[in-house]
């Protein structure tokens, strides 16, 4: 056992430690441990270090005093642990520490943590002499793992169990510019990180789990970085006092994703799963992608359910494999194609319209306007006699309500399938002069309702491959739509 008010510099080399308690009590003290910790496990019984506790901080130096002079080594607190780790309770800040422990650690609880550098050295650990970086590196799995605010730094684990950060002092508690690699797993559902809840915003991080599934995910917004995994079992941003709500970042899943509720919009974000089975965006989505690279299965959905409260714009869905319902307020210059539906995009661009969508400006000299064109079925091999590539999209439905920057129209986007579309439900179209023809296209298409107008079309199969619509500067105030390659 060491009980002391507080430690500035130097080292403590031991096999093992029981208690090491830094208290803060006494003259002049306020419970620092600035030294660094090395413990072989020799003569440990069950854990190497079984309870530090550290009233103060601990706070690497960067060699420059209040003054400005360089007056001490640029530096990392280092603490080495051979073995097993129980409780780690550090109430003070965190800054330029490195743990690096070869076993497990039970209970890790530190203030805000923070570092000097920008970012590690290559091999993502920090160095002593050159990086001034927290670095928490563990071989084990870190049970639970409570912080403050986390702004810049690493953490490695085999896996984590449980993560959060607490709004303490009135400052939103972020996850900011954190470079987090699971490189594990645990339990009989393989999970890579059990539970992280962020009470504030994740920002600019990246969260690597390529060999487990992380399970739950919870922030207020989600802006920049990635999150990578195996699987992933439910994400979402929430309403808080204080944050906006949105998602920003990219995904990249090799198994399924279960369940993403996004509580503002999701926007500039690139999403990749084998498949995702429910997503849930109430505010537009913007600018992104998702893609699916499920194969079409009987009971196994490329995209399962996709609702966007209010626009889609700018935006590409893509599965190898069904999608059973999309539903949204509106889509503006976007894409939804299930199977193995040729990608391209050769129509003449549409670059700018006002705020009311019409057209500022044709430049007809360059080739695409971002929305992959309808493909031709006959000339694409699109409707192929191999059944099992053949991919629907059940339900397609754009409701026409939405209170936010996009008109109640679907326009300049296209559908298709390489099987059927069974039921679409558009509240009307865009009718800007200038697109280039835009629609669906099927083999077949159930039933096609245009609600605004209570018009219904059925049965669109009779040797019918595409329903396109189209606009007539002469005809601006009536709106048409034909089948092609009958």
């Amino acid at each position: 056992t060491i009980s002391v008010g507080e430690w500035d510099g130097g080292s403590i080399t031991a096999g093992y430690i029981n208690k090491l308690s830094i208290h803060g009590r006494g003259n002049d003290t306020d419970g620092k441990f600035n030294a660094d910790l090395e413990l072989t496990g020799v003569g440990a019984s069950k854990y190497t270090l079984k309870r530090a506790s550290i009233a103060g901080a601990i706070i690497g130096d960067d060699g420059i005093d209040n003054s400005g002079e360089d007056d001490a080594e640029d530096r990392n607190w280092i603490w080495d642990i051979t073995g097993d780790t129980y409780s780690i309770y550090i109430r003070g800040d965190v800054s330029n520490w490195k743990l690096t422990s070869d076993g497990y650690v039970k209970n890790l609880r530190v203030g805000d943590v923070s570092s000097t550098e920008a970012e590690a050295t290559p091999d993502g650990n920090a160095d002593n002499d050159d990086d001034l970086y927290t670095d928490i590196a563990v071989a084990g799995d870190i049970y639970k793992f409570s912080l403050g605010q986390f702004d810049t730094g690493r953490i490695s684990a085999n896996a984590i169990h449980s993560m959060y950060t607490r709004n303490q002092r009135g400052v939103d508690a972020q996850l900011a510019n954190a470079i987090i690699v699971l490189t594990g797993s645990y339990g009989r559902s393989a999970t890579a990180l059990g539970k992280l809840k962020v009470y504030g915003n994740i920002v600019n991080t990246t969260i690597d789990a390529p060999t487990g599934a992380i399970k739950y995910v919870r922030a207020w917004n989600w802006v920049g970085g990635e999150l990578s995994a195996a699987s992933v079992g439910r994400l979402l941003t929430t309403k808080a006092t204080g944050g906006g709500n949105g998602f920003s970042a990219d995904l990249d899943v090799v198994g399924v994703v279960r369940d993403v509720d996004i509580a503002g919009d999701l926007y500039q974000s690139d999403w990749s799963a084998r498949s995702f089975s429910y997503i849930t965006v109430k505010g537009n989505m913007i600018d992104s992608a998702i893609t699916a690279s499920q194969m079409p299965h009987s009971s196994i959905k490329g995209i399962g359910y996709l609702v966007v409260k209010e626009g889609v714009s700018g935006s590409r869905i893509k599965t190898n494999g069904h999608i059973k319902s999309i539903k949204a307020g509106a889509m503006q210059h976007s894409t939804v194609f299930a199977g193995p539906v040729t990608e391209r995009d050769v129509w003449p661009i549409v670059p700018d319209y006002d705020e009311d969508e019409n057209l500022i400006e044709n430049d007809l000299g360059n080739d695409g306007d971002s929305v992959w064109d309808l493909p031709n079925p006959l000339a694409d091999d699109l409707y192929l006699a191999d059944s099992s590539l053949r991919a629907n999209i059940y339900n397609f439905t754009i409701t026409g309500k939405t209170l936010d920057i996009y008109s109640p129209y679907f326009g300049n986007s296209n559908i298709a399938a390489a099987g059927d579309i069974g039921t679409v439900s558009i509240f009307d179209f865009n009718q800007s002069v200038g697109y280039a023809p835009y629609g669906f296209a099927a083999d077949r298409i159930g039933t096609f309702k245009i609600t605004s107008t209570k018009q219904t079309f059925k049965n669109l199969d009779d040797g019918a491959r595409e329903l396109v619509f189209f606009t007539d500067p002469s005809r601006m105030t009536i709106y048409d739509f034909r089948l092609l390659w009958t």
